[in-house]
């Protein structure tokens, strides 16, 4: 057997172990299938990040994540990958016939359309920057750029126009299919050229009709429909003009930016989901506890399909898991489920749930809990907890909303501070109960 290329999956799973390369590999399939693309096969982790092989040749495909805290690639950033991908398409031992880069967020200062291969010979800011690369010659009018910010839900929509079905049937094809694409990904990374193994449309044509013959609209309807959990939609911006004034933190409010980013912390969550699947963020009321956990799932949202408990009870818990195993959840696509604050009123469903997660692999838990709470936690040896500190970057751009004279959603400084106050209730000033508390709690002067 021929020696294995280097395998690039060890340095994805650095807290990124829910991996963005997986879903744009699959959502490459599904366009494949759909015909959008003419390619034949999808080869995850073959003599790139994927191969595309049909009657147009050979493409090398080489897929970058980044994450949301560092804003749009720079344009010196994408030019070392695209010399990247040329050294290794000029020195792969098969050569393929075009190439395309995958980014997962936009370019800083050049427009390219998403979704949508675009030539590098269009982009002339970029091929300036690569134009004297020893193999830039060879490659330029073959290489194109793709923008993909979205895989999964890109696909299951495509799923959903393709099959006319509902879009929860729809993220269950894709799930199956993200998942066949990361278990090649782990045997092609032991392989080597002439060896690798690949996904054909034949084989998620295959996929889908067996999927479609067992599932069950009423088992994947049923946890919803009785309001036990809902999808968590990490796409549509919620623009929350009482958002500094104090309000329980929602997925919308990270989509529309209103939360200042902490990177560090989120990947010492997403690190922890990894290691033992269910995890507790505690910490005193207004420390930020709730942002940090949509953060965490917003973040790895590519591979897992996360649902908001509701009204659930312990009682609930066999529907729950019924969800997940109507979903065909496995360790490559599973099913999370997140519990805000998890507190007085369910910490009975945490330990149930929690002692699932333990022994099942296809299923994550993420929660926030009030340190004033965290007695409540019967089986907390079952979770890894994460004390979150106080929240001082969105402190300070509360203080800057509250400074701004244009800010005509408040209706003044006392409504401002009393909002503040329901955000830290447990601190207090007996000379100054509404001004002063904020500011010692969160360290601002």
């Amino acid at each position: 057997m021929s020696q294995p290329r280097t395998s690039t999956r060890a340095g994805s799973h650095a807290g990124r172990g829910f991996r963005y390369q997986d879903a744009a590999a699959a959502w490459l399939a599904v366009r494949c299938w759909a015909g959008d693309l003419s390619y034949g096969s999808v080869t995850p982790e073959g003599l790139d990040d994927a191969e595309l092989i049909g009657s147009d040749g050979r493409v090398f495909v080489q897929m970058k994540s980044r994450r949301d805290q560092l804003g749009p690639h720079g344009r010196g950033d994408v030019a070392a990958h695209l010399r990247d991908l040329w050294t290794r398409a000029s020195t792969a031992p098969i050569q393929p016939e075009q190439l395309i880069l995958v980014l997962e967020r936009d370019v800083d200062g050049i427009e390219i359309q998403h979704r949508v291969a675009t030539p590098l010979a269009d982009l002339k800011t970029l091929m300036t920057l690569v134009a004297k690369h020893k193999f830039a010659g060879n490659w330029i009018e073959r290489t194109s750029i793709l923008i993909a910010p979205t895989p999964m839900e890109s696909a299951i929509n495509l799923l959903v126009e393709k099959l006319e079905c509902i879009p929860l049937m729809a993220a269950i094809y894709f799930a199956a299919i993200a998942d066949k694409v990361g278990n090649l990904s782990d045997d092609n990374g032991v392989r080597g050229p002439g060896d690798f193994l690949s996904l054909s449309v034949s084989d998620l044509e295959h996929e889908i009709k067996k999927l479609a013959g067992t599932l069950s609209v009423a088992d994947l309807d049923s946890a919803i429909l009785r309001g036990l959990c809902e999808p968590v939609d990490f796409l549509t911006p919620l623009k929350d003009a009482d958002f500094y004034l104090g309000v329980d933190v929602q997925p919308g409010h990270i989509s529309a930016g209103l939360l200042s980013e902490r990177p560090e912390a989120r990947l010492r969550v997403l690190n922890a989901l990894e290691r033992q699947r269910a995890v507790l963020i505690s910490g005193p009321s207004g420390s930020g506890k709730s942002g940090l956990m949509w953060e965490a799932a917003k973040e790895s949202r590519h591979t897992i399909r996360w649902f908001r408990v509701q009204n659930a009870a312990e009682s609930d818990v066999v529907e729950l898991l019924r969800l997940a195993d109507t979903f065909r959840a496995t360790a490559h696509m599973p099913i999370g489920f997140v519990l805000d604050d998890v507190g007085r009123h369910r910490s009975g469903l945490w330990d149930v749930l929690a002692s699932e997660a333990a022994t099942r692999r296809n299923i994550l838990l993420l929660g926030s809990l009030r340190e004033e709470d965290m007695f409540l936690v019967e089986r907390r040896s079952l979770s890894i907890e994460i004390r979150e500190q106080p929240d001082t970057g969105l402190a300070e751009r509360i203080w800057r909303e509250l400074k701004d004279p244009r800010a005509d959603k408040l209706a003044g400084l006392e409504r401002a501070l009393a909002g503040l106050q329901r955000a830290a209730p447990r601190i207090h000033s007996p000379a100054h109960p509404r001004s002063t508390s904020f500011w010692t709690f969160y360290g601002i002067k």
